[in-house]
């Protein structure tokens, strides 16, 4: 199904300027003067148009009071389209097939944009079903050196990341991690603490020096 609409976009040089956008099947397939042959179906006169965003950090089911179905509509609501989600949920880690599996029900049940899935994996034992993941299409695989809670969001020793590299690697998948220095953070928080900021949300900047992401990063690299 195609759709032409007209209104200001975004030039090569970045000044605004009208033209005719033809959508088909939820796609941009070119931009062009705003009449064209045809009229537009809809002219937004003045307004900017612009495609739909991409986020691919968001955690949908972080806190059981959230949810696919609220995130992906307050999503829509600011002109985001497609969000790729973070394996970290109340419930648990999405480290295995049926996890993924499960989750992916829900999304085609409750999500109103597009949605992909990161995975991760177990912070111990084995690591035998990155392969699987990857082909049940997780986008994917977030590992972190830091520990914000034990079951929803643990920390990969070290040992078990190299070993999850591997094998994401053997698996043709991407990962990406959550970079901290684990016993700098927590001294930092402890610190904050002490000090009666608690309460200050400037605090969670003061307790992570750049050197607590700057260790992190060069161990995984």
């Amino acid at each position: 199904m195609s759709e032409k609409i007209s209104g200001r976009v975004l030039g090569p040089d970045g000044s605004p300027r009208r033209a005719g956008v033809v959508i088909r099947d939820g796609r941009i397939v070119s931009v062009g003067e705003p009449a064209g042959a045809h009229p537009p179906d809809r002219d937004y006169g003045d307004a900017l148009l612009l495609p739909g965003a991409v986020d691919v950090h968001v955690h949908t089911r972080s806190y059981a009071d959230e949810g696919i179905e609220r995130c992906t509509r307050a999503a829509a609501a600011g002109g985001v389209t497609t969000i790729v989600d973070m394996p970290y949920d109340a419930t648990g880690p999405v480290e295995s097939l049926a996890a993924f599996e499960a989750k992916v029900a829900d999304v085609e049940r409750e999500a109103v944009i597009d949605v992909a899935l990161w995975a991760t994996v177990p912070p111990r034992g084995p690591i035998d079903e990155v392969q699987d993941l990857v082909d049940a299409g997780a986008a994917a695989f977030k590992l972190s050196t830091f520990e914000t809670h034990p079951r929803r969001f643990p920390r990969i020793p070290d040992a078990q990341l190299l070993r999850a590299f591997a094998a994401i690697a053997r698996a043709g998948g991407l990962a990406g991690v959550h970079a901290e220095n684990d016993e700098i953070v927590r001294a930092g928080i402890a610190e904050q603490l002490a000090a009666g900021h608690g309460g200050d949300p400037l605090a969670h900047g003061r307790s992570r020096p750049p050197v607590a992401e700057n260790e992190a990063i060069a161990r995984c690299l």
